[in-house]
């Protein structure tokens, strides 16, 4: 479980493609409400005062 205040989703671009400011407490999952395309896409997330990036990938 994790806790973050700040969501931002980048394709491989390095566009902003969602991004979010609400508190999220002790979850486990977070839903991103958009479509994607397929493909490659990094994550940052606040947690304890750092970002964190992960790369995700979507496939159909």
């Amino acid at each position: 479980m994790f806790s973050s205040e700040k969501i931002q989703l980048y394709n491989t671009l390095g566009q902003l493609v969602f991004t979010d400011q609400k508190l999220y407490q002790e979850v486990q999952e977070i839903r991103i409400p958009v479509r994607l395309s397929e493909g490659a896409y990094i994550l940052n997330f606040d947690y304890n005062n750092k970002t964190i990036s992960r790369k995700i990938l979507v496939n159909d």
